[in-house]
């Protein structure tokens, strides 16, 4: 089984939750690990490198990381630390609450393609920028509320 970076949204606010609320990058990544139950073993296309030498799981966390800041989930003002927002608190209590996680399928409706994470020359926060300039393109500038 191969995970897109949206699977590891969730993960990675539960571990900030699990950290205080508030935790170092580099500390997120064992808890993510621990929360998804990767294992080298159990899923070992997560374990392969890009050709930059990132691990795929930690790349699609990243990913996942930067998507949730934008959809200001995660408060990443501070270098090198991630904290939660009162949205993204309200996310997980609302996941943790009925197992449903709130949004499921957004980004579908938004047209984020998760394919672009899996291009390991493309930093997350660039990718992020061409498609929201792609969006700004496609819509004229119009915004959905």
């Amino acid at each position: 089984m191969s995970f897109n970076f949206l699977d590891f949204e969730m993960p990675v606010l539960r571990a900030i939750v699990n950290l205080g609320g508030k935790a170092r990058t580099k500390d997120v990544y064992p808890e993510v690990e621990k929360i998804m139950g990767l294992t080298p073993s159990g899923f070992p296309e997560e374990y392969e490198t890009h050709q930059k030498g990132q691990i795929k799981w930690k790349n699609k966390t990243a990913w996942a990381r930067e998507y949730l800041k934008r959809k200001g989930q995660i408060d990443g003002t501070e270098r090198g630390i991630c904290k939660l927002t009162e949205v993204g608190k309200d996310r997980v209590k609302i996941f943790l609450e009925t197992k449903k996680d709130p949004d499921e399928g957004l980004a579908q409706i938004q047209g984020v393609d998760t394919s672009i994470a899996e291009n390991a020359s493309i930093a997350p926060e660039e990718g992020f920028n061409k498609i929201e300039s792609i969006q700004i393109h496609e819509t004229g500038g119009i915004q959905s509320a």
